[in-house]
């Protein structure tokens, strides 16, 4: 019987151990026989591509991109660690090299990866570019609900008529029906104003209403395009900016001086001068915003909002209940307050509860608020009622790494720590925010998931 070698012996047993460790979902583990089998075998670019989404995994971004490189310099980089190498270069802010390698999958033909391509271009606000490129993926799938939301969001704000039949398509999909009826109501409500200032402001209010920030910087640039003396369309341009990471203080400086007394321009300076750290700044314009339109919801949870983060917890009940009182059927109010109550453990049994569902009563379907009662629940030690909340709002939107970090925490508690390291995994591979992959990670960590 001829004897293994050593050399032998030690790779089969990094093999082993990185199968082993795929497995078990012990990322640490695998990325170290990975390299251990990227030392006897550096021409396999398959690894090579699979350490990059390793180290991307556990947040070392330069490592990642130099594995993916090593996988590209042997021609071995699919479209699949193309669209990964860019991803990790954004998150170094290589933006040119990010745009660079995307532009290298336009003649890509999978749809899947197009829409990856196209989700890291409106990263690096290449508005025109995650359009092309989702017009591209449109005759590969063109019933995709989930592409023609995306088309539909694009040239909202771009080409408003061309919006609707995309838009329509969308409605078929529970996650984005809410957002694309918005957009139509809209488009419908302001076809009579068609290439003015004022319909762009409408349409860019509408996609901040759903979180398109983005798009929403363009359809504000549109509207100061055309009127760069609008103070409304300058203060709401600033805001999308910020909400970008963006500076938009030139704009908000020219909207303060247009119009110094002005409700919109007011209340988002407000919003402008707490992020930079001034709270007592911010409720200063927050009550003027208010002296110019005392009956508006917003201002009034904004206020909750700073007096909250502040510390004011009382002052900052009765403004959420003064923006409740003011409607009664606006559920973002009684989402206010319960977030207001359910985020810092104050009289969940009592407010936060009611409060969130409410909201559910009032838009029911959304994961979000489906995520919230059921936090609320696990904060009172209702560990069923919890469960079934964030799996309906699973169900609804599967891969929200917020919803997977609240499954497995139900699953820690009950002490089924498999199941809860399977959605904590989930939760790392899917999350945008390194705040939450971060999360994930360290109840992987504190539970011996890791």
């Amino acid at each position: 019987m001829i004897p293994i070698s050593p050399f032998a012996a030690d790779y089969l047993e990094a093999s082993y151990q990185v199968k082993s460790a795929y497995f078990s979902g012990d990322t640490a583990m695998e990325i170290e026989n990975s390299v251990k089998l990227l030392q006897f075998s550096p021409w396999r670019g398959d690894l090579w591509q699979r350490a990059g989404r390793l180290f991307m995994n556990d947040g070392d971004l330069e490592e990642a991109v130099d594995a993916f490189e090593h996988a590209d310099s042997l021609g071995q980089l699919d479209s699949q660690g193309k669209v990964w190498l860019a991803d990790a270069l954004l998150g170094l802010d290589e933006k040119t090299q990010a745009r660079e390698v995307l532009r290298g999958l336009s003649a890509e033909r999978d749809v899947f990866i197009l829409m990856q391509t196209a989700t890291l271009q409106r990263q690096m606000n290449d508005t025109y570019g995650a359009l092309n490129t989702l017009l591209t993926a449109y005759p590969l799938d063109s019933m995709n609900s989930e592409l023609n939301y995306q088309l539909g969001i694009q040239l909202a704000a771009q080409e408003p008529d061309s919006a609707r039949q995309y838009l329509q398509v969308a409605l078929a999909d529970v996650r984005r029906q809410m957002g694309a009826q918005i957009l139509l109501d809209l488009l419908d409500n302001t076809k009579n104003i068609a290439g003015t200032v004022e319909r762009f402001i409408y349409i860019g209010q509408a996609l901040a209403q759903i979180e398109e920030w983005d798009v929403a910087v363009h359809a504000f640039q549109q509207a100061v395009d055309i009127d760069p003396d609008n103070a409304i369309g300058q203060a709401l341009l600033a805001e999308a900016l910020q909400r970008m990471g963006e500076d938009g203080f030139p704009a908000l400086e020219k909207a303060m001086k247009l119009d110094p007394e002005g409700e919109m321009v007011n209340g988002l300076a407000a919003l402008y001068f707490n992020r930079q750290g001034k709270p007592e700044a911010a409720l200063e314009y927050l009550k003027r915003a208010l002296t110019a339109n005392p009956s508006a919801v917003v201002w009034e949870i904004e206020t909750a909002n700073i007096l909250a983060q502040m510390g004011e917890l009382e002052d900052a009940l009765q403004h959420y209940q003064t923006a409740i009182q003011m409607d009664e059927e606006n559920w973002v109010s009684w989402k206010a307050l319960a977030m207001f109550s359910i985020s810092r453990n104050y009289e969940v049994n009592t407010i936060g509860l009611d409060a969130a569902r409410k909201a559910l009563l009032l838009n029911p379907n959304s994961p979000a608020l489906l995520d919230l009662m059921g936090t609320g629940l696990m904060l009172l030690g209702d560990l069923d009622s919890a469960e079934r909340y964030f799996l309906q709002a699973d169900a609804l939107d599967p891969d929200q790494a917020a919803i997977l970090i609240h499954l497995g925490q139900v699953h820690i508690y009950r002490g089924e720590k498999e199941i809860a390291f399977d959605y904590l995994r989930r939760a790392i591979e899917v999350a945008e925010e390194s705040r939450l992959r971060d999360m994930a990670d360290r109840l992987l960590i504190e539970n011996g998931g890791k």
